[in-house]
């Protein structure tokens, strides 16, 4: 495999086909603002068989974090894994977060991670909107932690796994927030582009369930789609 690096920055890769890991050299502080586009999107065959991405202890030294997207193309990602001496960034159980300013944040869900069920560690307080994007083998159950702040995922991709969602009550109260808040549950909602419903879940502090909702997302499209239409209408009759 080629490192193609500047000035600490690492611009991108250039896979082979036999390549099952990328190891970033140590002294690279950063990634290249194009490093996913330029390393793996259009070498998705070379890319086939990588399955563990290794960050130095360099990474992140400069506070630039990594961007979500870049792995987006790396379809049997299964796990992350970090120097113990990296200042900002930490992996648990191959799933990539970073820890700045009293936060940790969880950035990346390797795609060919195989789970059913993903709970997020207790402490993580955000996620980054594409650390789901089209993951393959899974979670078709996320289970968020008390710790949550907020949250403004999207689940996007032809092989979005992701049917059932789970929340404490303490943080439940994201789901009343206005569309224009981008935190809130139905922003996310709106945006998960996958064709299965979704059921969430609200659990009590001891653990109890609450309440349950099953969301239908085909019928809310059908739904906001007409009441588009028929206020245009209104518009015109005027």
């Amino acid at each position: 495999m080629k490192y193609v690096i500047n000035n600490d920055v690492l611009e991108y890769v250039v896979p082979e086909a036999e390549d099952k890991e990328i190891i970033i050299p140590d002294g690279v502080k950063s990634l290249g603002k194009s490093f996913g586009f330029y390393s793996f999107f259009y070498k998705m065959n070379e890319c086939i068989n990588i399955s563990r991405i290794f960050i130095p202890a360099s990474l992140g030294e400069n506070n630039d974090v990594i961007d979500e997207s870049d792995f987006i193309d790396l379809k049997n990602l299964e796990a992350f894994v970090v120097d113990s001496r990296n200042p900002i960034y930490e992996s648990i159980d191959g799933v990539l977060f970073v820890n700045q300013n009293d936060n940790k944040t969880l950035i990346v869900y390797p795609r060919g991670r195989i789970c059913k069920e993903y709970t997020i560690p207790n402490g993580v307080t955000h996620i980054r909107a594409g650390a789901f994007d089209s993951v393959f083998n899974g979670p078709h159950s996320i289970v968020f932690p008390p710790s949550m702040k907020s949250v403004d995922l999207r689940f996007s991709g032809t092989y979005n796994a992701i049917k059932h969602i789970a929340v404490y009550e303490d943080f439940s109260y994201y789901f009343g927030k206005d569309l224009k808040d981008g935190r809130g549950c139905t922003t996310w909602l709106w945006n998960w582009h996958s064709k299965n419903n979704l059921i969430i879940t609200v659990f009590s502090m001891d653990g109890n369930i609450k309440y349950r909702i099953l969301i239908v997302l085909t019928l809310l499209i059908v739904l906001k789609t007409n009441i588009i239409w028929n206020h245009d209408k209104k518009k015109e009759e005027k």
